[in-house]
């Protein structure tokens, strides 16, 4: 029983051998058609993906097998099994007249131990019983172009507004003068009225004057419509007793500074309707009868006001309304007074110092403007730590945290580096939770940018791109969302948010390098063009334009700007020597030249 055992299982082998035999796994490597794309491999996001179309000659996927491709990344010492491409027979009934062909998409995750490497294929043909033999392995593609990782981080810093305007600003001061009927000489009993006496203790005070408008008016009846001149009379009166007040209380030169602006209101009913709308004695519906009258379309201003006398409410105009007409508003814009920028800054420093008799002396606006006073750093804090204590507001906060993060972004030790941006984070997040401002957001968005925390600043940028904000911080979002996008793989959104994003030499930069990763080379090649007029100094900007280049097939240019990048960065060379962005031009001339 053993030997026929043993004898049925040396034919089952022979059968099986035999089987697989009949296929030719060296022309069937030689013969199958394989194709990479992208060759060489790129990394997009934080992935390399690819796709490999694999056709197999006619007649070699015979009945009841499977050739199965699978596809390694290799690298020093990594490997990765990827994937497999797998030809069923049973899926391809015309294998005999027709050649098998099939298509699949693999990817695998980035990190950067994987470097510079290959994709191996290696064939098996299979029978039912999943035995069989194997093609030699091959390299079908190299990678990896890692082209995506020249992204420039983008650090926008934001102060908001401190609410000071150390502009000249104009108080106005409104006060009217009433006039006797069909009269435009002053009464002097006007003059001696509360009004009156305000004006003349007003005028007295000196204050630092621009401009003083006088607007005289009539009423609409008789010898006060008829005298056209009657409303600019008024108002001249009350120039002429302006400039009298001034020369009693010796004005001087500063009287010839101030600008007179004198009109006269010559039949107008705003004025009346005003009046009658405020009146409390006429009833809606004799209000609504007057009304009517003076808006109707028919009759002269004249007219109306003859219409109006029958009424029974007329009393009531006459005795009421009518005076309340003859006079002359008189407007006065004086100069705001203001603390000038060396006060605001000396008492700012008490402040900051801590004299308890400085505490009130500024308004939150003045002691967050002064902080803009001076150039030095150190002075900037110790103002910007008093304002977060004294007034606790998410303006304080910010602008603490932003003057922390400029320090920050000039700090070259790691170690401060990092504190001073945690210690930045930390006041807007304080900023933020007392007002949920784009500004705060957008600073956030760049403090997590600068400690790694993508999802943190993806979170943060996406926050503030949902508020309303001024545009400089709009374009600085923007330029941070783009390069998010970058990283992230999603060229077309890194476009649409770095296009509004500004003219910074950064995002002039990375939106030519989102185009050349996109393969949009015509607009990449315009692209870092305008990113090297922006910043000459910027070594990548010539680096992508080199890469352009090389995908246009322009070795030429190829040459040109690789040797301009190394004089601005000679370690770009070393990138360049394994940059398979270069591979087509590695023996050209021109190439080798560029890396003398």
């Amino acid at each position: 029983m053993r030997n026929i055992l043993l004898s049925f299982g040396t034919l089952l082998i022979a059968y099986f051998l035999h089987s697989c035999s009949a296929v030719d796994m060296k022309k069937l490597a030689k013969e199958q058609k394989l194709t990479v794309n992208p060759s060489p491999l790129e990394l997009h996001g934080d992935s390399v993906k690819y796709e490999i179309s694999c056709i197999v000659p006619m007649k070699m996927l015979k009945k009841n097998k499977k050739y199965v491709v699978t596809n390694t990344y290799k690298s020093l010492d990594q490997k990765q099994v990827v994937g497999k491409i797998i030809f069923d027979s049973k899926d391809f009934p015309f294998a005999a007249t027709q050649a098998p062909t099939l298509s699949k998409k693999f990817g695998f995750a980035y990190n950067k131990k994987l470097g510079k490497g290959e994709i191996y294929i290696m064939g098996e043909m299979l029978n039912i019983n999943n035995i069989g033999k194997k093609t030699p392995e091959m390299e079908i593609a190299k990678g990896i172009i890692t082209t995506s990782r020249l992204v420039k981080d983008y650090y926008p810093v934001a102060y908001t507004d401190h609410g000071y305007d150390g502009r000249e600003q104009l108080l106005p001061n409104t006060i009217d003068f009433f006039f006797d009927k069909r009269i435009s000489k002053l009464n002097e009993k006007e003059t001696k009225t509360e009004r009156g006496k305000y004006f003349e203790k007003f005028i007295a005070s000196k204050f630092v004057t621009r401009t003083v408008n006088i607007i005289g008016t009539h009423s609409p009846e008789g010898f006060e419509t008829v005298n056209e001149r009657l409303s600019e009379e008024r108002a001249m009166a009350i120039e002429k007793y302006y400039r009298s007040m001034m020369k009693k209380f010796t004005y001087g030169p500063q009287a010839d500074s101030i600008s007179f602006i004198i009109k006269g209101k010559v039949k107008d009913w705003s004025d009346f309707k005003d009046r009658l709308a405020e009146n409390k004695k006429l009833t809606p519906e004799e209000k609504a009868e007057i009304t009517a009258i003076i808006d109707s379309p028919e009759g002269s201003f004249r007219d109306k006001e003859l219409l109006l006398q029958p009424l029974k409410s007329y009393k009531i105009i006459e005795k009421e309304i009518y005076p309340t007409l003859r006079n002359a508003r008189t407007e006065v814009y004086t100069v705001k007074p203001k603390k000038s920028d060396a006060q605001i800054f000396i008492l700012a420093k008490k402040i900051a110092d801590g004299s308890a008799a400085s505490k009130d002396s500024l308004t939150a606006a003045e002691l967050l403007y002064s902080a803009t006073l001076t150039p030095l750093p150190e002075e900037k804090e110790k103002i910007y730590l008093a304002a977060s204590k004294k007034l606790d507001s998410y303006e304080a906060h910010n602008n603490l945290g932003a003057l922390y993060l400029e320090k920050a972004l000039k700090e070259n030790n790691k170690n401060t580096k990092k504190e001073l941006v945690e210690s930045a984070l930390a006041q807007f997040n304080i900023a933020k939770n007392k007002a949920e401002s784009g500004v705060a957001l957008m600073n956030i968005a760049t403090c997590k940018l600068l400690l790694g925390d993508i999802a943190g600043a993806i979170e943060a940028s996406a926050g503030a791109k949902s508020k309303e904000v001024n545009p400089d911080v709009k374009k600085g979002t923007n330029g941070i969302q783009g390069v998010l996008d970058i990283k992230a793989g999603n060229y077309d959104a890194a476009i649409s948010n770095l296009s509004n994003a500004g003219t910074d030499a950064i995002v002039l930069y990375n939106r030519a390098l989102a185009y050349l990763l996109k393969k949009d080379f015509t607009a990449a090649k315009a692209g870092f063009e305008e990113a090297i007029q922006a910043d000459e100094k910027n070594a990548l900007a010539y680096y992508g334009a080199a890469i352009t280049a090389s995908r246009l097939g322009d070795v030429e240019s190829v040459g040109q700007f690789l040797k301009r990048a190394f004089t601005k960065d000679a370690s770009l060379k070393n990138r360049c020597v394994e940059d398979l962005e270069f591979l087509a031009w590695r023996d050209s001339p021109k190439y080798q030249d560029a890396l003398k």
